[in-house]
């Protein structure tokens, strides 16, 4: 276990070079625990830490690690420096996910959008009548007062063609 608390004091101070090698050591000593370990780096206040976590996490795929790169999307620590967490749930099924997603693509910044709309985009997901009607309640109130969505002016037009995709199953339900 000595050993494995050096690597990830080791991680958490290595450049943005020797971190990815680090990484790999943590998950040859410590396995499937080391993805505890990333997950809990998504919490640091160094941007640069978590945006190593996140992309570690990318390439361990560990379905523990859905909801708190969601929820770093949703909540950031800093909204400015959260785009490499969604590029990081890409990598991952969010079918169960959808209103989190749109909630990503509708109050996050553009790259965060960005990896939102790819989601959409490559995804299946599963869903209900409640969470069409709460996509759309979102996008009414964003359209409403654009303020709350970032980079509304440049992407309404993709944004409200990912909603509609949508929410024309509801003409179906």
């Amino acid at each position: 276990m000595n050993k494995a608390l050096n690597l990830q004091n080791k991680f958490l101070y290595s450049s943005w070079e020797e971190s990815e090698t680090v990484a790999e050591e943590l998950v040859l000593v410590m396995g499937k625990s080391a993805d505890d370990f990333f997950i809990e780096c998504l919490k640091s206040a160094s941007s640069s830490i978590r945006n190593r976590a996140a992309l570690s996490l990318k390439e361990l795929k560990s379905s523990k690690a859905v909801k708190p790169l969601i929820e770093g999307v949703i909540y950031p620590i800093d909204p400015k420096r959260c785009g490499t967490l969604a590029f990081a749930l890409e990598s991952y099924d969010c079918g169960e996910n959808l209103t989190d997603i749109f909630r990503i693509m509708f109050y996050s910044n553009y790259e965060c959008k960005m990896s939102a709309h790819n989601i959409l985009s490559e995804q299946r997901f599963s869903f209900d009548k409640r969470d069409l009607i709460e996509i759309g309640n979102m996008w009414d109130n964003c359209k409403a007062n654009p303020s709350t969505c970032p980079s509304y002016s440049e992407l309404h037009e993709g944004i409200q063609d990912d909603v509609d995709s949508f929410l024309d199953y509801l003409d179906e339900m």
